[in-house]
């Protein structure tokens, strides 16, 4: 969680990770080319919205799993 955190900031952090965890070479066995990859999921809370601390986890769930679904190592956002 990044609290008080504007969309693109959040967006740049995610990616900043992803990155960083490709950068890192880890190897791992289970891995399609032998290193540690990430996918990131990133959903917005807006201060008006009446979204619970579940609604958004949820979207951010669902961004992940976008991110996984088209291809990997890779950040996916889903609004309010």
């Amino acid at each position: 969680m990044l609290s008080e955190t504007e969309t693109a900031e959040a967006l740049k952090i995610g990616e900043a990770t992803r990155s960083g965890v490709e950068t890192l070479g880890i190897p791992h066995e289970g891995a399609a080319d032998g290193t540690v990859i990430i996918s990131v999921g990133v959903a917005v809370a807006v201060p008006s919205a009446d979204d619970s601390a579940d609604e958004i986890l949820r979207r951010a769930d669902k961004a992940l799993y976008d991110a996984k679904a088209k291809g990997r190592n890779q950040i996916q956002y889903r609004p309010s």
